[in-house]
């Protein structure tokens, strides 16, 4: 008779076996979102800039004519000083002419030194 020997003990998991089990309880990854496109950027930017303030309205007939009365009111009530650059013109030009009269003594002179003279 064939005696019935213990059937032989099955081989324990290998490392690759019990690496597989844990991967197949592990939930599965999600996705990795795609990076912003540089046109999602840019409006994200704009969204955070504060919104551009609305123009003026362009000024009325009424206002331009109370400028204009205004301007004429204030140039007749002061005289123009002259500026800085119209002084220092003024005296260059004033100290031209005093060269000049100066020249026009000493000429006269000497005419008067030779009639006289």
């Amino acid at each position: 008779m064939i005696a019935l020997l213990p059937a032989p003990a099955p081989a324990p998991p290998s490392a690759a076996d019990i690496a597989r089990a844990v991967v197949a309880l592990l939930p599965a990854p999600a996705p990795t979102p795609a990076p912003p496109s540089a046109a999602e950027i840019a409006s994200a930017l704009r969204a955070l800039l504060p919104a551009p303030a609305p123009a003026p309205p362009p000024p009325s007939a009424n206002d331009i004519a109370f400028a204009v009365v205004a301007l004429l009111h204030a140039s007749a009530a002061t005289p123009a000083s002259p500026s800085a650059v119209e002084m220092t013109e003024l005296k260059v030009k004033n100290a031209v002419l005093e060269e000049r009269i100066r020249g026009l003594e000493l000429r006269a002179e000497k005419r008067m030194a030779g009639v006289w003279g």
